[in-house]
């Protein structure tokens, strides 16, 4: 069974994959910066660093566009 990071680092990690824009990422996240979408797209800043309020607001945006069909 997966621990609840990890749960929430695969989710991270969906997202960030996904066609979704680094603009509507950030958007639906409210305090991010697309530049800080770019960084962890890029490999340059590391989910693992991510404080559990941004893992959460990651999950909000996977779970919004999971709901929806998106991803």
């Amino acid at each position: 069974m997966m621990k609840a990071h990890e749960v929430l680092e695969s989710k991270v990690k969906f997202v960030l994959d996904s066609d979704l824009t680094a603009y509507r990422i950030a958007l639906d996240m409210e305090k991010a910066s697309t530049n800080f979408i770019h960084r962890l797209r890029s490999g340059e800043s590391k989910i693992e660093n991510l404080t559990y309020r941004t893992l959460c607001d990651f999950e909000d945006v996977f779970d919004k566009y999971r709901e929806e069909g998106i991803l």
